[in-house]
């Protein structure tokens, strides 16, 4: 009953609007619709809760029960949906209540032993209210504490979910968002979940080569003002003798020494050292940006076995977190097993982010090695692709797809599906002209295999 609720509220409220009268004509004709109605069944005006403890108590007919629950479905719907004041609560809860009592009657009069109709109108209240707004655990609350009775508690929950379960596709309120992720007050709860889930081995691994500058603990400050001056790094690491890590220079500490020339002689770099965070290549994203804030900084040192091999900065977390997100579908689809129609299953080897590769040639190269593919027959899968692109043959709306359904030069079988995204969109032989900023490569070791989309 909670679905022909919502689709009679809402085929009445498209009515109202459907009609070429002023505004302020429409909640009369609503009001003299509603009145109407209130003249035959009295009970469907107003807040009807008197009829709910009629029914609590056991002392309404089950006719004159179903009688109010549709009437009041219609009041309710002519009058609000006609631009007039009201809310849906209150009448949700008499119209479930009321329908609780139909099927409480209905049970006395089926079943051989005796029944308590009062617990089957506090279940219909939750219940309805649950199904129609999709708001199961606060109508367990609500109803429980309207009624001053938590002694129905396990029913009610049963009902309430069950209803909620059924009617997930609708809702009273047209605008309520989906999950509360999808709310903006969310937004920072489920960045922080996502985060969590990234490391900053991603990063790394697909990060375009930048030379980190490392310094030495006994190197002069005239040596390493000199390298400040000439590279954008904000953050040196200081190595010893043996290379491994002995702490962190900011640019800050080299600042200040730069107009103190009178220092020079009596200064080496680690002096200079300050208590600065650094990240291992296994941290999560969350925990690098807690970091950051933390410290001040924008860069962190990215540490392996105690030596510095990067550098990990804010930008490079934003990048990465969108582009995760850009790819977020496609890496969805691919992971579900009834996406791939293959005899034998499909390895999703990963994904690499911020590919600077500046023809498809390189895209190739980059990727086709990542295969399970000996040396040889990488080399032919690669000119086969660029054979088969120059072609122009299948276009797939914003995309391109390269066929090679069967390439017979290719001894080794193997499935696996790699997917590349690139800095900048680079030009593919596309029939829509439009440059590719995502390449997926799908090899299946069975040549009749193919993707349902």
């Amino acid at each position: 009953m909670a679905r022909v609720f919502i689709w009679v509220f809402y085929h009445v409220h498209d009515w109202f609007d459907s009609f070429k009268v002023p505004m302020y004509f429409k909640p009369a004709i609503g009001g003299i619709l509603t009145g109407c109605i209130g003249f035959v069944i009295p009970d469907a005006l107003a807040e009807g809760y008197g009829m709910v403890q009629n029914a609590l108590d056991g002392k309404v007919v089950l006719t004159t029960l179903g009688i109010v629950a549709v009437a009041k479905i219609l009041t309710t719907s002519f009058t609000i949906a006609s631009g007039g004041s009201g809310g849906v609560f209150g009448p949700s809860i008499v119209i479930g209540g009321c329908l609780g009592g139909v099927v409480g009657l209905w049970a006395q009069k089926v079943f051989p032993f005796p029944l308590q109709t009062g617990a089957f109108v506090l279940a219909g209240m939750a219940g309805f209210f649950s199904a129609a707004s999709r708001v199961p655990i606060s109508s367990i609350i609500m109803v429980s504490e309207i009624t001053g009775s938590y002694h129905l508690l396990v029913p009610t929950m049963w009902v309430s979910i069950l209803s909620f379960l059924l009617n997930r596709d609708m809702t009273l309120f047209r605008k309520q968002l989906p999950t509360r992720f999808d709310a903006p007050s969310k937004l920072g709860e489920m960045m922080s979940k996502i985060l969590a889930r990234m490391h900053v081995r991603d990063i790394y691994r697909t990060k375009p080569g930048q030379p980190l500058i490392i310094l030495k603990e006994n190197q002069h400050i005239k040596e390493v003002m000199e390298t400040f001056v000439s590279s954008k790094q904000t953050q040196y690491p200081l190595t010893g003798s043996n290379g491994e890590f002995i702490g962190v220079i900011d640019q800050e500490e080299i600042r200040k020494l730069l107009h103190e020339p009178e220092l020079d002689h009596l200064i080496i770099a680690s002096d200079l050292l300050l208590p600065l965070p650094t990240v291992a290549l296994e941290d999560n994203l969350k925990t690098a940006i807690r970091r950051m804030i933390g410290s001040g900084q924008e860069e962190l040192i990215i540490l392996e076995e105690n030596r510095p091999i990067g550098l990990l900065t804010r930008h490079d977390i934003v990048d990465h977190y969108d582009r995760r997100m850009k790819v977020g579908e496609i890496t969805t689809a691919i992971s579900k097993k009834d996406v791939i129609q293959a005899r034998q299953e499909m390895h999703f080897d990963g994904v690499f982010y911020d590919l600077s590769c500046k023809n498809k040639s390189e895209v190739f190269r980059f990727l086709v090695p990542k295969l399970s593919l000996p040396q040889d027959e990488q080399e032919i899968l690669i000119a086969d692709l660029l054979e088969r692109d120059s072609r122009e043959e299948t276009g797939i709306g914003d995309g391109i797809a390269i066929p090679h359904s069967r390439c017979k030069r290719i001894s080794h079988p193997c499935s696996n599906i790699l997917i590349g995204v690139l800095q900048s969109p680079i030009p593919f032989n596309s029939l829509d002209g439009k440059p590719v900023d995502i390449v997926c490569i799908v090899l299946c070791s069975d040549a009749m295999a193919h993707l349902e989309p």
